[in-house]
């Protein structure tokens, strides 16, 4: 869970599937137990219009809870993201991305602040500079911190255009730039990464990490797993997929700054992965089992768009299916024969409400503002969203 953006990249080969017609949308990411989930937030019942990701981790000692809103251009890029965070009770802008784009439609910088409300206000954290070649592949990224070129990243590429090597070299206030980290990437014959080395400079380069990746037929990463630099496995990751449903047709957050969670490559619709890390407690090391993380996704369908009608049916779940009124001004019914659980969210992804339904359920929306709000419905492992305007 973030608390504040640091100056940060990640250069990863993620799926990008750009259309409108998706079939699904994200709608929650969460681990097994409850105790850290993210829950994306729409303006749009059946769209993609993602405003928010609405994120909780009470792992953390206290409870770590923050909103990062996204801001866009009249381009519908992303101009913006800004993060708040529940401190003492109340919602703080405690930092903050700006970003600004090229001609080819590439990100050209990204400037991010913090403010750590220390009576100071917010603070720059530095500016990077993008640099791109005619192919539109990324050569240069560079750092100005405190006025000075800090850090660069040079880019190269393989004959079939993968990216296979970053290098990241220091300027530490001296003038000259000093190798620090570089980053090897390693493809199998059909284009998918299947080995990352992390180095860093010590008087050489020095290995410190290898990531591991295997795919199936159909191009799924299946495994990911991270090994120290004498081969020792640190943890892992086990993904799962429902191979009726294509990854193309889902549409996924965004992700500006490649926050957690990190999507795999993949061809087919992710369902879940298995998280292993060290077993501290075996002086033999090796992996153990920790837990389940879920992708949850929305069923973007037709609903009833009847203005004189103020009876909705879910459309993606079951015709059977009614909620109503809507508009509403006190409470809305939930009617159904097959939805067994309900969620209240904001129009950021905030649950507010959520409880089990058998038939009909009442919900009270009488203290709620006016406003646009979303029922999330969910039966038998599938789910359905369905906007609620309260007058």
């Amino acid at each position: 869970m973030r608390k504040f953006l640091l100056m940060l990249l990640v250069v990863a080969t993620l799926p990008m599937f750009a259309q409108d017609n998706y079939k699904f949308r994200i709608a929650s990411f969460m681990s097994e137990d409850g105790f850290e989930t993210i829950n994306y937030g729409y303006s749009d019942v059946l769209g993609t219009d993602i405003r928010a990701a609405h994120e909780i981790d009470m792992l953390s000692q206290p409870t770590v809870e923050c909103i990062d809103s996204l801001v866009y251009n009249e381009a519908g890029q992303i101009a913006s993201l800004v993060t708040y965070q529940l401190l003492d009770g109340e919602w703080l802008k405690v930092c903050w991305c700006d970003y600004t784009y090229n001609e080819m439609g590439l990100r050209a910088t990204r400037t991010n602040y913090n403010d750590f409300h220390d009576g100071w206000g917010p603070q720059i954290g530095g500016t990077y500079y993008y640099t791109y070649n005619e192919e539109g592949q990324l050569t240069l990224r560079e750092l100005d911190f405190c006025g000075i070129m800090y850090e660069k990243a040079t880019y190269s590429y393989n004959n079939a255009g993968l990216m296979e090597a970053e290098l990241i070299q220091l300027n530490p206030f001296t003038g000259i730039y000093e190798d620090s980290a570089l980053t090897e990437f390693y493809y199998n014959e059909n284009g998918n990464l299947t080995e990352t080395l992390y180095f860093s400079y010590d008087g050489g380069w020095v290995l410190q990490s290898n990531l591991v990746q295997e795919y199936d037929e159909v191009g799924n990463c299946t495994v990911a797993q991270t090994l120290s630099s004498a081969g020792v496995a640190q943890e892992k990751r086990v993904f799962k997929y429902n191979d009726k449903e294509l990854a193309e047709n889902i549409f996924f957050y965004p992700n500006p700054e490649q926050d957690f969670p990190q999507l795999p490559e993949m061809h087919n619709m992710i369902e879940s992965y298995e998280y292993w890390a060290m077993d501290q407690n075996s002086a033999d090391g090796g992996l153990i089992y920790v837990i389940d993380y879920l992708f949850l996704y929305d069923v973007i369908g037709n609903g009833d768009d009847d203005d004189d009608d103020d009876t909705t049916s879910v459309n993606n779940i079951s015709v059977n299916t009614r909620i109503y009124p809507n508009p509403t001004t006190d409470y809305v019914m939930v009617e159904s024969e097959e939805v067994d659980f309900v969620q209240v969210l904001d129009i950021c992804g905030r649950e507010l409400f959520a409880t089990e339904v058998r038939g009909t359920l009442a919900i009270d929306m009488k203290e709620y503002e006016a406003g646009v709000y979303f029922l999330r419905l969910h039966s038998n492992g599938a789910t359905a969203v369905q906007k609620v305007i309260k007058n």
